[in-house]
């Protein structure tokens, strides 16, 4: 949820139009502290119980079209037919999705990103001597896909940088493990 929180946060303050569909558990000071433009960011909440496939499926249909991006919280569950349906309305409308899920149900195999983004490892900043403020998190994620992008590629970041903005993290710098970005790569690809 975090990485897919910060994508969408960056692409509200870059001036896109953002609907968050069933994620409960995002506050609004949350998202503000992360740089979201509140102005440009609709959250639906589907109510207690209503996590069937009708629902979410409903409140989807209503939303592609009228945003940029959809961000899809965890729990989310859409038939097949129902998501192929979608997908299509999403590619006709330039609607992009971002899916917060752990692994896809099966049942949104229709709702498949092209990409996949996973944090494997992160190290805080601006903690000294056990006080402070923590100031920024860099992250090692990994990108993987269908297609020409199947094969995984891992990236440094920072989630947030110290301004509260999603940032590449230069490469001579150090993930958790103590790689620059290169090594990285080469540690990856041997």
């Amino acid at each position: 949820m975090t990485l897919a929180t910060a994508l969408a946060a960056e692409a509200s303050r870059r001036g896109s139009w953002v609907v968050a569909v069933g994620t409960a558990d995002l506050g609004v000071a949350a998202l503000a502290e992360r740089g979201v433009d509140l102005e440009r960011w609709a959250v639906v909440d589907l109510p207690e119980g209503a996590q069937s496939r009708n629902t979410a499926a409903d409140v989807l249909g209503a939303v592609v079209g009228g945003f940029d991006l959809v961000l899809l919280g965890p729990g989310i569950r859409v038939a097949g037919a129902t998501a192929r349906r979608l997908l299509a309305r999403m590619r006709e409308h330039g609607t992009s999705l971002i899916c917060a899920l752990g692994s896809v149900p099966a049942d949104l195999a229709g709702l498949v990103p092209e990409l996949r983004l996973m944090i494997e490892q992160t190290l805080w900043t601006g903690i000294d001597d056990g006080h402070g403020r923590l100031l920024a998190r860099r992250a090692e994620v990994t990108v993987t896909g269908r297609g020409a992008a199947s094969r995984p590629r891992r990236m440094l970041m920072w989630l947030p940088s110290q301004d509260g903005r999603v940032a590449c993290a230069e490469p001579s710098q150090a993930s958790g493990s103590g790689s620059s970005l290169e090594d990285v790569g080469e540690r990856r690809a041997s």
